[in-house]
């Protein structure tokens, strides 16, 4: 008895084509005759994706974006190092504009000034070093409670050269006259202290009509 598989009949070629025609293993079926296949190349599939998507490197255009430090739409913003100031309406402080820091130091010497030398001496030492506001404003009160200080000494003095000489005549009226401008000279220091503070807080400077100025 014999089997197909042992005559050889139908059996596949492995170049692609049995012993009777048919279509081998390595063969491909219904393949046109005579034309390549249409499949493109590795190559030219690299091409067309570099046409759609953009290079490596290259960026989309979605516009002129701002460049490094720069802020759109908002100004010029400060730079490192620089002192942001609040109050920069020209000609509004002596020198130029000063920081809030400084600004608040330079009134608030005045406001203390209310307290006589010592309230103004002790502002000044510790606002000074918050800029030139303050430490010209903080001289400016000192020296205003300086001089209020040596008009009360003065009329001191004169009170007790008064009391010693026409006092013996008319029995110290002169005087006590003399003793009642105490008071005058500490509401007055009082309320140029207020004003110096309030000038100060808006045009950032006060010039008391009245001041030795002692220190320079």
């Amino acid at each position: 008895m014999s089997y197909p598989e042992n005559t050889g009949q139908n059996q596949p070629n492995p170049y692609g084509q049995s012993a009777d025609g048919q279509q081998g293993w390595g063969g491909q079926a219904d393949a046109p005759s005579g034309q390549p296949d249409q499949q493109p190349s590795y190559g030219q599939q690299a091409a067309d994706y570099g046409q759609q998507a953009p290079q490596y490197g290259q960026q989309p255009d979605y516009g002129q974006q701002p460049g490094y430090g720069q802020q759109p739409g908002y100004g010029q913003q400060p730079g490192y190092g620089q002192q942001q100031f609040a109050y920069t309406q020209p000609g509004m402080f002596p020198g130029g504009a000063v920081s809030a820091e400084d600004h608040s130091g330079a009134y608030i010497c005045h406001f203390l000034e209310a307290l006589g030398p010592v309230g103004s001496g002790i502002g000044w030492a510790l606002m000074k070093d918050r800029g030139p506001a303050s430490n010209r404003e903080g001289k400016e009160a000192f020296n205003f409670g300086l001089t209020m200080a040596i008009i009360i000494a003065g009329l001191f003095v004169l009170q007790t050269i008064l009391a010693f000489t026409i006092g013996l005549f008319d029995f110290g009226l002169t005087s006590a006259l003399v003793g009642l401008l105490y008071p005058v000279v500490t509401i007055g220091n009082i309320v140029f202290a207020i004003i110096g503070g309030m000038k100060a807080k808006d045009t950032g400077s006060y010039r008391y009509p009245i001041n030795f100025r002692l220190i320079k």
